[in-house]
């Protein structure tokens, strides 16, 4: 493997360097923020057009393009695909796709390339797991406050004591995919006691209450559909025990924000970190509506980072290339 993750890059020679005039029509958006090296080989094999973000797209200039990259906070819809009578490909460097209407692009004969189902290759895409074991010991610690306090000009360690030790906690996963087992791994190296719910996976708990009343660490990493949405309500807080810490890093959406604030605000759990949050805004938008910030932004037991799980070098380096990789290949056998 080359050091930006590529596996023995070899372009086909039918497509690289091609004339503009044969390369498929490609509108990018630069709040994607691809990496340099990325970009560069998407203009060998497409011809890129490049807009700010996708409300500036228009069908008299790009109704021709055959191919839409797909940010994340701006749907991919009825609208979006009526203004491109010429789409074939969607693509999206994103684990899950809730922005893009799947069964509206699969109606339209439209390909979708995204690394929901890419299971072997995101094995070794690790920063959202690792995230999230920082997020549950910074949690469990107190580390913001205590940080504060020396800021403060106070020196107490006995003012930041933990309840007990992760080694002798239990850890509650909810959603048991390729994140669920990531965390669950690293949680067991460090003997945490792991149970999981997921209707999918057999072996866990019975409902989310039951794992609720067993875990002094809640984490979530369950995939988001109506069936999901607010799953962890005012029901599963109060299930948990007094003290608990909550750690979500899937989706803003699958959380109960009011039911979050009060278990914060009455002292039922000891703290909470959360990397995703309800109705996103768009990469450089404003959050100050959101609820979880205005709350965050004057008590310290909520940690809120945005959006960032995914977010090292190498790891956009690598999935950026991959759906590039599949996108070429996939016009080669157009």
């Amino acid at each position: 493997m080359n050091g930006d993750g590529r596996q023995g890059l070899s372009l086909n020679p039918r497509v690289n360097r091609a004339q503009p005039s044969l390369r498929p029509r490609a509108l990018y958006f630069d709040v994607m923020n691809y990496r340099p090296e990325n970009l560069q080989f998407a203009e060998e094999f497409l011809d890129l057009v490049r807009l700010p973000n996708p409300d500036a797209i228009d069908r008299k200039n790009h109704g021709d393009c055959q191919v839409l990259f797909a940010p994340l906070g701006y749907p991919v819809d009825e609208s979006r695909i009526a203004s491109l009578p010429a789409l074939r490909v969607v693509v999206s460097n994103t684990t899950g796709v809730p922005h893009v209407d799947e069964d509206l692009v699969a109606q339209r004969g439209i390909s979708l390339i995204s690394l929901q189902d890419d299971l072997e290759f995101l094995e070794r895409i690790t920063p959202v797991a690792e995230l999230t074991i920082g997020l549950i010991v910074t949690c469990s610690r107190l580390v913001p406050l205590a940080h504060q306090d020396v800021m403060n000009g106070n020196w107490n360690r006995f003012r930041w004591g933990s309840p007990r030790m992760l080694s002798r906690s239990s850890l509650g996963i909810v959603g048991m995919g390729r994140l669920g087992l990531m965390v669950s791994r690293i949680a067991t190296s460090m003997g945490m006691t792991v149970r999981h719910y997921d209707p999918k996976v057999p072996g866990g708990e019975q409902n989310i209450l039951d794992l609720a009343r067993n875990s002094d660490v809640l984490s979530v990493h369950a995939s988001l559909n109506e069936s999901s949405r607010c799953m962890i309500n005012k029901a599963v807080f109060q299930s948990m025990p007094e003290q608990s810490v909550f750690v979500n890093t899937a989706r803003g959406e699958l959380v109960d924000e009011l039911a979050l604030i009060n278990a914060l605000e009455t002292g039922h759990l000891r703290a909470a970190a959360v990397d995703v949050i309800l109705n996103e805004p768009e990469p450089g938008g404003s959050c100050a509506s959101s609820r979880l910030v205005q709350f965050a932004s004057t008590r310290r037991n909520l940690i809120i980072t945005p959006h960032i799980g995914g977010s090292t070098f190498d790891a956009w380096s690598e999935t950026q290339f991959r759906v590039l990789e599949r996108t070429r290949r996939l016009i080669e056998g157009w």
